[in-house]
């Protein structure tokens, strides 16, 4: 191996340990809320004279579409994409969904990979010709 290939090969390894940290992280962040929000007594709305719970909103967006927008957005890797996801868009999904997405999204080029992570698709007309050529 010669020294740009060990340098680029470290760079790679530290970045996974950083997308491991993130998403410990961002469990710690989730654990800690869910034990704040506990002892909270419930919000409720009255609707015609009824009490009912109020219901978190959300989002109508397809995960595969948020996720899309996710990276549109700047985030690379998908624990930042599952961030996003929560905290942006309001859409509810899990980091086994996440990156069960990206790959199946990237193949079909709706995103793309490089060596800082997923990044929006980059417009290729020989993809658009190909799907009209039929």
């Amino acid at each position: 191996m010669n020294t740009v290939e060990i340098l680029k090969d470290r760079r790679q390894t530290l970045k996974a340990s950083i997308s491991e940290v993130e998403q410990e992280i961002h469990e710690i962040d989730l654990a800690l809320n869910a034990i704040a929000s506990a002892g909270k007594p419930q919000v409720t709305a009255v609707v015609s004279g009824f009490k009912m719970p109020e219901q978190p909103f959300q989002h109508p967006m397809k995960v595969d579409d948020a996720i899309i927008m996710a990276v549109e957005a700047g985030c690379k890797t998908p624990v930042q994409i599952l961030k996003h996801l929560h905290d942006k868009l309001n859409v509810k999904t899990t980091i086994g969904s996440v990156r069960a997405r990206v790959s199946p999204l990237g193949k079909s080029g709706k995103i793309s990979r490089d060596e800082n992570g997923w990044k929006p698709a980059t417009f290729n007309a020989d993809l658009l010709d190909s799907r009209h050529a039929n």
